[in-house]
């Protein structure tokens, strides 16, 4: 898992934290996802939404449960522990999720590729011989290149976003050259590694530019 160490956060928790969009715009509660079934349930309640973070919900699900798994050394609810003996075996269990998790938004195109890829890697991996660790190393792999794709993507959005604003500002008269305000821009689904204590990645709508 070394090849994976900038996403150490998702490492030592196996588990996401998603904004409960339900309750918005007047109360912010953070809901934790550590498995496929608990991601199944909030894209299907809608508790998240937008195509992006549907998708990076779902893959980082996958990821959580594969994680706890080659981590722990013991069972997650979708992932027997012996399953990772057997490549086969465990890519059967991998798909069986990815089909599942699409059945939670079967319109949402981003959920679908997302899915895809995973399915696809997998696929691959099984037919390099790979044993059944390597299948689930790069099936996380996969699973975190797609939030972490989309968080990039979010980024630069909401930093030209930013950068937009401040140039009309400055082009009307209403701040002065150079002047530095706080700008929010919502740009989707942005998924970070929150700092202090918090030992979970959170999946959010808010981009804040300095």
């Amino acid at each position: 898992l070394h090849t994976l160490f900038p996403y150490t956060t998702l490492f030592r928790s196996r588990r996401v934290e998603i904004i409960d969009q339900l309750l918005l715009p007047h109360t912010i509660a953070w809901e934790t996802v550590s498995t496929v079934d608990e991601a199944f349930a909030a894209i299907k309640s809608m508790k998240i939404r937008g195509a992006p973070a549907i998708a990076s919900l779902a893959a980082l699900g996958i990821a959580a449960e594969l994680l706890a798994v080659l981590l722990s050394g013991s069972s997650s609810p979708s992932f027997p522990l012996d399953s990772l003996s057997n490549p086969n075996e465990l890519l059967a269990l991998i798909l069986s999720r990815t089909a599942y998790l699409l059945t939670s938004r079967p319109t949402a195109v981003n959920l679908l590729e997302a899915l895809t890829r995973i399915e696809a890697e997998g696929t691959l991996a099984v037919s390099e011989g790979s044993s059944g660790e390597e299948l689930a190393r790069r099936v996380v792999d996969v699973a975190v290149q797609v939030w972490s794709e989309d968080k990039e993507r979010n980024q630069r959005i909401g930093d030209n976003g930013a950068k937009w604003i401040l140039a009309k500002l400055e082009r009307e008269g209403s701040i002065e050259k150079g002047e530095k305000i706080s700008v929010l821009t919502v740009s989707g689904s942005v998924a970070r590694a929150p700092g202090g204590d918090r030992k979970s990645t959170r999946l959010n709508s808010s981009h804040h530019p300095d």
